[in-house]
Formats: C-alpha cells, structure tokens, sequence
C-alpha cells in the first residue's frame, strides 16, 4: 500500500464570499464557544450516533477532529466537564496549542514523531493528530521525504490542521446502522468464501519476488494469468505500462493482469475487483519481496472473489485486475483508470472495489477500514450494511482515502472504495522482508472478502434465479378459472383464464414445471390421482399430465423442488396417516422419498424454509394455528415450530416468498373474506402484508406468475 508525502509548506488562503442581499432579518444563532484552555480526548467505541452527536454538536465544544475510537475536542475547561463528566469516558491533555501547532499524519511512526520533539494527542496507530513547531513538521517531512526507491519513505503523510473532521469514523457512531437484508442465495455465496484456498494462493505468492523493477515479478504475473484462465467464462489480458526510472534503477515495463466475466444482462454495467500484485521489501534491497499481507493478502482475495462469481455469473460485467506499479505510485491503476477515459467508457464503471492489506490483525477485534470519497459513499452504505448482516466485522469509514488503487478511479470520477484491515498502521512486517504468510489471520481476510461478495453480489446481480416474488391468485372450482396477480395487494386480477373442467372437484396446483423461473398453473383429479400440468398461464391443454398414487385414497396434492435442481415436481400428502411420498420428476412411478412427519390430519405444507434451494416440507395445524416446518426431507422433528394466526378459524395456510429474498415464508388466506394475511419470517408475530384479494369461498393459489 502506498502514502503518498504531501507537501505543509503552502499554505491554502480562504476567499470571502459576499452573500446576496437579503430583507429578512436572521434569527440569533448560537455559536460555539470561543473561548478554549483545554483539550480532551474522549473515547467514543461504538457509543452511538446519539452519544457522538452530543459531542460533535454542543456549543461547549469549539472544534473536534474524530480519529477511530477516539475524538480530541477543544473548549472551556468548566464547560467541558459538564458535557463529559459522568457520561463520557476522557483524559484531559496538557497544554493548549493553537491550531498553527496541530498537523495530521498518516504512517509516521511513533518513535519518529517523538525524535523530532513532537507529541502524539490522539490515534489509531495509523493516523495521528500531533503536535509540533513548523520546524518539526518539516524534520518529519524531510525524514519521510524518500528512499533508493520509493517517493516517500514508508509511504507517510504529513498536512495542516483541519477542525471538525473525521479522519476515521466507526460505521456504529452513525445515523443509522442498518444491515442488508437477509438472502439465501447471497448468504450461499457468502458462504463460499474459503480460507484456506486464499491462504495456500498468499503462500504461492509470497514464493515469488514481486519487486515491480525485478524479473521475479514476470513470474507471478504469468502464475496469475494461469489461475484465471482456469476458471469458466473469464477473458484473460495483460495490460502493459512504463514504470518510470528512479535512480539508480531505470525505467521498467510492467504488466496489469486483467480478467473479465462479461455480464449475461448487463454488460455496459461494469464492476472492477482490484488488488495491487506487486511488493517491496526496503530492509534488503527488494532482494526478497514476499509481501504477505501488502498485498498477497489483496491478490489472492482478488483471486478467491473471482471464483466465486464465475461460478454464479453476474448480470453485470465484472473486471478482476491485478495491479502492478503499486507501491512506485500506483502506476498500474493509473494506467488503467485511464484508459477508460480514453476509450470514453467512464460512465460504464459503476463501483471499483479496492483490497489492500486485509489479513493482519493486530488484537482479537476484526475491524475493517473502509475509504472512499463522497461520489463512492453508496459504496460504503452498501458495504456496511452488507457487513451487518453477513459479517462480524467493526468497520472504521473515511472519506479523505488516500495513495491505493482506488485513487485513481476516484481522480477520474469514478465511484471507488478501499477495505483494509484497520490495524495495518502497525503492522510489524510491512516493507519488509519478514511479510510473510504466518503473519496474518484467515479470518481477518475471510470477513472481509465475505463483506465484499455480499456487497458486489446485491450491485452486480449475481443472485441464481431463485424463488422470485411470488404472488396472490384464487381459483374457482366451480368454474375451473384461475385468477392471478402479480403483487400481493388488492386490485383486479393480472392473468384470468379457464384450465380444466369446472365442478369436477379438482385441486389447483402452481410451480415451475419445466425450471424457466416463472411459475404456471397445474390441476390435480383426487378421483384418479392424476396431475395435469400447464407450462403457461393461459387456457390450453395440459403440457404435461400423469398419475401418481392411487387414486381415490384422499391424498393432499404438493408440489415442490425436492432436489433443488431448479424444477418443481410432485408429491402427496396422506392425512390418515401423515406420510408424505414426494417424487423427483412430473412422470409415473414410485415415491423417491417416502416418511412420516407429524400428527395425521394436519395440513401440509411446502416450502424452502433455509434457503438452501430445496423444498422441504411442514404442516399446520388449524385448531392451533402452530405451524410444525422440517429442513429436510426426512422423519425426525420439527426444525422451527411457532404460532401465526387466529385457532380454528378455518383459514387455509399459503407459503410464499412474499419480498423476493429467495427464501420461503408462511401466509394465511380467510376464505370467509378473501383477505390475505402474509409474513415475512418463519415466527410469530403479526402479518408483513394483509390485503384483500378475489371474493370469498374460493381456493388460494401462489407463484411467480411473471418470472421477477
């Protein structure tokens, strides 16, 4: 990871701007006390938005700069206590220095700052509030300013004081902190995440020397094109570029690996998922370069997320590179930033996610940083509330990112975002030739990269086909006519049609019979046992029509995926009995499953109630109303039990995916009212959607109808 030196020596001067007249005389308003002889430094760990907010916005605070867990905060001695006191955990510092005195750096070591006499206030172990004469700003500078290689030695920063700032800021101290909501097939993806594959990829790359001006480097380039050319449906290229010379070493040409999986609705919609390949080592020459963490740790993420979304392709085009130039100055994701300027295809990029140093962790905390600036901040909402949901992560937010590979989309208005782990301030190996692989945490790496697959699968589309919204429809026995709507509220029907003979006491069915994601209507006879199946929802004859069972012996008709390839199939229920015989294809023959679930002469039910792309089954009982779900298809007991709606009322049970996050959950129709009573969660509680549908005493029915 690069920090690229600022200069402190020019000073920005601030321009007066005459406001518009006005004949409106302003309210008073309260200012901010003046008046400062002292400064605090307040723990603010995860206390909230109000609590933080109670700093940030009281008048007894002149000016506050927020750095992590920290904020130092300046005012009146007396005026501060009573804010703080009793409520806040703080220090009080000695010594009032005036903002000329005060400088922010980011990778200045400790023992470097107190070596030119200067003070740390506050910090993370990566940024710093400090203070210090001009004449030790520029000592610092000056140490920092380069090496045999490098613009800046250790990749530090120095500039002036800015109050009222956060330098980093925990996602918990915010507004709001919501999570994602909850999707089986992003949690299945999510899930796919595999430590010690990244770990053995980090191990093969810390094997080559990835000196940007060595050879070494060539190798691991071609070992990288080699990787993704094994996975399905990537175009592999190099991209080459000129590493300008840097005495005494010349000027090299270097190679981005770039991988493209193009997108199966979205192409024009691009995504990039980048790492910088490249390291150094200063400590010996760059003579060994393993870099572990900075940045084997990025790469072989870059490499896993890639497996990933090949094996669920995205709607949107998604660009895997793998940057070199890196850590001389971000000269390979310069390079490539701007040739999408040139190739005027800007617009196209709608999210560059950067992975920079995540497998370090210098405590028990998992904490990611995450930086971007305003025009990448529907990034960083999204991957907050991607790790609520789907991660353990504590995550640290700037928006005053600098010196990684998000850089440069971000200088060519692309919207861009940088994870890191947040302790890499102190990491003991960076730079070094002791970066090395049994440095880093699995975890630390897997937490972040699952924050990274959520985030991009719910941007990029990648979601398999899955349950889709389903919806309300009823069924006229009488008539034989199906009534279907596609949103589950009151209204009109969408699609009415007429499929078998009405008064012959058939039972409707719905599923996708032939696994195209759109649901289409289906009747059972109970007289023959016979299934007649319709691959559209429109009048015709049946497209697929068999018998199973025997006929005249009272089953219940079910349909389900009991395979979870994608098709529906059917099954029967014996209520004498509480059997269940499910079948695996729309054709005649015997049960492939066959068992026994709960009391006899409950109502089945059907659904994928984890999830998992199967169907399983369930019953409910209606003089309870106590629902009884099973996640496989096996005896054994139930795996969720609650309560949803009134005793013994007569209502009839329906499961749905309701919200269209691909997971299954139970409904109740009144035939009495024709009114609709639908949950989004497999609990008690009360109805998410309760509308009224169709007129009374018909049978509910439920599916996709238009595949979305």
């Amino acid at each position: 990871m690069i920090r690229v030196c600022r200069s402190i020596l020019t000073v920005t001067a601030l321009c007066a701007l005459l406001a518009p007249m006005t004949f409106a005389v302003p309210a008073p308003v309260r200012k901010r006390t003046e008046r400062v002889d002292t400064l605090a430094v307040v723990t603010i760990d995860r206390i909230g938005f109000d609590r933080w907010n109670a700093i940030t916005s009281s008048l007894a605070v002149s000016w506050w700069v927020e750095v992590d867990k920290h904020m130092l905060v300046a005012g009146e001695r007396s005026a501060l206590a009573t804010l703080l006191d009793g409520r806040f955990e703080y220090r009080l510092l000695d010594g009032v220095p005036s903002p000329e005195e005060l400088f922010f750096t980011n990778r200045i070591p400790a023992n470097a700052i107190e070596t030119v006499g200067s003070r740390i206030l506050v910090t993370d172990g990566s940024i710093s509030v400090i203070r210090a004469t001009p004449a030790q700003a520029a000592a610092l500078e000056d140490l920092h300013s380069g090496d045999e290689e490098e613009g800046c030695r250790g990749h530090a920063s120095i500039r002036p004081f800015q109050a009222n700032i956060q330098l980093s800021h925990q996602a918990a101290n915010s507004r709001a902190v919501e999570s994602a909501q909850f999707n089986a097939a992003i949690q299945g993806m999510v899930d796919a995440v595999n430590g010690p594959r990244w770990y053995a990829d980090n191990q093969t790359l810390t094997g080559f020397n990835r000196w940007t001006r060595g050879s070494g480097i060539l190798n691991a380039r071609d070992w990288l094109v080699s990787q993704f050319q094994a996975m399905p449906g990537l175009t592999v290229t190099t991209q080459p570029f000129t590493v300008p010379a840097s005495a005494p070493n010349p000027q090299v040409t270097a190679y981005n690996v770039i991988a493209t999986i193009q997108g199966t609705t979205r192409p024009d919609d691009w995504y990039i998922i980048g790492a910088h390949y490249d390291s150094i080592s200063n400590d010996n020459g760059h003579a060994t370069a393993p870099g572990a963490e900075d940045n084997g740790s990025g790469t072989a993420g870059v490499l896993e997320l890639a497996r990933i979304f090949t094996a669920n392709p995205p709607d949107a085009t998604i660009m895997f590179i793998c940057y070199a130039g890196e850590e001389q100055g971000l000269y390979g994701s310069k390079a490539h930033a701007q040739s999408i300027v040139n190739s005027g295809n800007t617009a196209k990029v709608k999210g560059m996610f950067n992975i920079d140093m995540i497998g370090y962790t210098g405590d028990a905390e998992l904490d990611c940083r995450l930086e971007t600036r305003a025009i990448g901040q529907s990034l960083m909402d999204a991957c907050i509330a991607a790790a609520a949901q789907y991660t353990s992560l504590v995550l640290v937010t700037s928006l005053s990112p600098c010196c990684s590979d998000h850089a440069p989309y971000l200088d060519r208005s692309m919207p861009a975002i940088l994870a890191i782990e947040n302790d890499y301030g102190t990491y003991p190996g960076y730079h070094q030739s002791t970066d090395v692989s049994t440095n880093l945490t699995i975890e630390m790496a897997v937490q972040i990269m699952k924050m990274y697959v959520a985030t991009i699968s719910q941007l990029v589309g990648t979601a398999p086909a899955g349950l889709g919204l389903e919806s309300a429809g009823v069924y006229s026995q009488a008539t034989g006519t199906f009534f279907l709507r596609n949103s589950n509220s009151p209204g009109s029907a969408d699609t009415a049609f007429q499929f078998g003979a009405g008064g012959g006491g058939f039972v409707p069915l719905s599923g996708d019979w032939n696994g195209d994601g759109v649901d289409t209507i289906g009747i059972y006879d109970p007289a023959t046992s016979t299934f007649f199946l319709r691959n559209a929802n429109s009048p015709g004859g049946a497209d697929v029509f068999f018998s199973f069972g025997a006929s005249g012996a009272g089953y219940v008709p079910l349909v389900g995926d009991w395979d979870g390839n994608g098709t529906d199939t059917a099954g029967l229920y014996q209520p004498s009995s509480g059997a269940f015989f499910l079948r695996n294809s729309n054709t005649p023959g015997p049960a492939d499953f066959l068992f026994t679930f709960g009391p006899p002469n409950a109502t089945p039910v059907v659904g994928d109630w984890d999830g998992s792309g199967t169907s399983t089954i369930g019953i409910f009982v209606s003089s309870t109303s106590v629902w009884f779900l099973r996640n496989s298809n096996t005896p054994g007991a139930a795996d969720i039990t609650f309560g949803y709606g009134p005793a013994g009322v007569g209502w009839k049970p329906i499961v749905g995916d309701w919200n269209n996050d691909n997971a299954q959950t139970v409904g109740l129709y009144d035939p009495a009212t024709g009114n609709w009573f639908l949950r989004n969660s497999n609990s008690s509680g009360v109805g998410t959607i309760v509308f009224g549908y169709g007129p009374s005493g018909l049978t509910p029915v439920r599916g996709d109808w238009n595949g979305l």
